[in-house]
C-alpha cells in the first residue's frame, strides 16, 4: 500500500494515529494506514509509517508469544470515530539502514499488517431514525437469488433504480424485518489522461431490522441476533446452491450510532452459477430458506448441529481431487451418524459399562492365553473398540428412521453400500482405488448426505436428481 496513491476502486481507506498492543505491552502514537474492500472479500491490510525507534520496537513487539496483535485508534476529545481490530498478524517489521546522524528524524514505512476483522464506531445523534437495522454484504453466487430489479439512466447521467427486494418471513426472538436485495456501489476511478469516472458495481444485501426499544433489546444483543439470523441463512443458501455463500462485512445503524464491520474469510466465491449444479432452484430458494431455517435451530438446540455436515459437504463440492471430495462427503455422513446415535442413545453396543468391562476383560484374557507372547497387546489394544457399533448399523438405522433410500444409486440387489470398503481402502490402506470406482462411489456418497441433510430440515422433496444423474449412477460399478 502506497500513502500517495488513491485507493482502488470500492477499497476504503482510513488514517489515524493510534496504539499497536501485544501481550500486554503497548507502543502508542503510531501513524496507521487501514485499507479493506466494500465490494467483495479481502484482506483487509494495515502500514505504519514510523521511524527507526518505532521499527525496533515493533520488531520487539513481534516476538510476544500471543497469536493477535491489536489496534486502537486515539481517543480524544471531540472524537466521534474510533477504530479498532484485535485479530491483527504483524506480517513484518521493515528495519530502516538510515544514516545514524539523522537519528528519529527519517521516516517511512515501517510495518505491514493483516487483519482478520476491522470495527469502526461512529457516535451519531440522528433524532430523524427511530429503527435499528443492519445490512450484511454477501459474498457468492448472486444468479441463485430470485431478485428483480430494473436500473435505467437519464438524460441527465442519473440512475434510476427500482427495486422489489425478496421478503423473507421466519420467527425470531428480535421480531426483526429481514429483506435481501441489491446495494450499489460507486467509485471513482482515474484516467490514463487524468480525468475522472464512475465506476459501478452491486453487493447483495441481507437487511434486518427491528423496532424494539434499546430498553427491550441491546445494541449488542440485537448485532448477536442478526449475526445468527445472517449465518443460518447464508449457510442453508450455501447448501442450496452448492456454492459457499458468506456475508463479508456489515453496516449497523441507529439513532446514536453507527458500526461499519469488515471481516476476512478465506473461501473461493463465484458471482454466478450454473442452474443445473444447483441443489434447489432459485424459484424455490425463499421457501426452502423459511422452511428449513426453524428445522435448523431446532436441530441446534438439540445438540444436532448441521453446520459442520453442511461445511463438508461444501469444502468437497470445491475440491479439485476425488479422494478429497470422497473423504470430506463422508466425513459429513461419519457426523450426521455419530449425532444420531448420541441423540438416539446407541452409541455403544453394550447395555451398561458392568456388561462392557466383564466381556472385554473375558476377550482380553482368552487373547493373552491364546498368544502368550507379545503379538497379543496389539490385539488387546483395539478391543475396546468392540463397544463401538459399526458404522453401516448405525448409518443403516439413520436411512431408515428418516426414510432415506440408497439403493437406487447401485445396480439390484445390493445389501449394503460399498462406499464403506471403498472409504476403508481409501483411508486406511495404500492400495489403488479404480478411478471410475471412486467416480461413482464418491456421487452416492454426496448424494445420500444431500438427501438426509434435505430431509432433516424437513424440505418436501430429497429426490431431486444430484450432480451426477441418480440413473447413471445405478450403472455404475459398485455393490456386494
Amino acid at each position: 500500500m502506497n500513502e500517495t496513491d488513491q485507493p482502488k476502486p470500492f477499497y476504503r481507506r482510513r488514517e489515524f494515529q493510534g496504539t499497536l498492543s501485544k501481550a500486554g505491552k503497548n507502543i502508542d502514537d503510531l501513524h496507521f494506514t487501514i485499507e479493506y474492500a466494500e465490494n467483495k472479500p479481502d484482506k483487509i491490510k494495515a502500514t505504519i509509517v514510523g521511524n527507526r525507534t518505532e521499527s525496533d520496537r515493533i520488531s520487539a513487539l513481534m516476538r510476544q508469544g500471543a497469536p493477535y496483535a491489536e489496534i486502537r485508534s486515539k481517543a480524544y476529545e471531540g472524537c466521534y470515530e474510533i477504530i479498532r481490530s484485535s485479530k491483527a498478524i504483524i506480517k513484518q517489521a521493515q528495519n530502516r539502514h538510515w544514516p545514524n546522524e539523522y537519528g528519529d528524524r527519517m521516516v517511512g514505512k515501517i510495518c505491514d499488517i493483516e487483519l482478520q476483522e476491522l470495527k469502526i464506531d461512529i457516535s451519531v445523534d440522528n433524532k430523524d431514525r427511530d429503527e435499528r437495522g443492519i445490512c450484511f454484504y454477501l459474498a457468492g453466487p448472486r444468479s441463485f437469488w430470485a431478485l428483480h430489479w430494473s436500473r435505467t439512466r437519464s438524460y441527465t447521467g442519473a440512475a434510476n433504480i427500482k427495486i422489489d427486494p425478496l421478503q423473507i418471513d421466519i420467527p425470531n426472538p428480535i421480531q426483526a424485518k429481514i429483506e435481501l436485495s441489491p446495494n450499489f456501489l460507486y467509485s471513482p476511478i482515474r484516467l490514463e489522461d487524468g480525468k475522472e469516472a464512475e465506476a459501478t458495481d452491486y453487493v447483495l444485501i441481507i437487511e434486518i431490522k427491528t423496532d424494539l426499544l434499546i430498553e427491550d433489546l441491546s445494541d449488542s444483543d440485537f448485532i448477536n441476533s442478526a449475526i445468527q439470523i445472517a449465518d443460518d441463512l447464508t449457510l442453508l443458501a450455501s447448501f442450496a446452491s452448492r456454492k459457499h455463500i458468506k456475508w463479508f462485512r456489515y453496516d449497523y445503524y441507529s439513532p446514536k450510532r453507527i458500526r461499519h464491520f469488515v471481516r476476512y474469510i478465506s473461501e473461493s466465491f463465484v458471482d454466478d452459477v450454473y442452474f443445473g449444479d444447483l441443489l434447489i432452484m432459485p424459484g424455490e430458494a425463499k421457501e426452502f430458506i423459511q422452511s428449513s431455517i426453524i428445522n435448523l435451530q431446532n436441530l441446534r438446540e438439540k445438540k444436532f448441529d448441521l453446520f459442520l455436515p453442511i461445511i463438508n459437504v461444501l469444502n468437497g463440492h470445491e475440491s479439485q481431487y476425488l479422494e478429497q471430495q470422497f473423504i470430506l462427503y463422508f466425513m459429513s455422513l461419519e457426523k450426521l451418524k455419530d449425532m444420531y446415535a448420541i441423540d438416539r442413545n446407541i452409541n455403544s453396543n453394550f447395555s451398561n459399562n458392568s456388561e462392557k468391562n466383564k466381556i472385554l476383560r473375558d476377550i482380553r484374557k482368552l487373547i493373552r492365553d491364546q498368544l502368550r507372547d507379545a503379538k497379543s497387546q496389539p490385539i488387546v489394544d483395539k478391543i475396546n473398540e468392540l463397544n463401538r457399533p459399526s458404522i453401516w448399523s448405525l448409518v443403516d438405522s439413520l436411512l431408515s428412521e428418516q426414510s432415506v433410500e440408497w439403493k437406487d444409486l447401485y445396480p439390484n440387489d445390493v445389501a449394503k453400500p460399498s462406499f464403506f470398503n471403498t472409504r476403508n481402502a481409501l483411508v486406511h490402506s495404500a492400495n489403488e482405488i479404480d478411478g471410475e470406482l471412486l467416480f461413482y462411489e464418491t456421487y452416492r456418497v454426496q448424494t445420500i448426505v444431500e438427501r438426509l441433510i434435505l430431509k432433516l430440515l424437513g424440505w418436501k422433496n430429497i429426490y431431486r436428481s444430484g450432480s451426477f444423474h441418480t440413473d447413471s449412477l445405478a450403472k455404475g460399478p459398485g455393490g456386494n
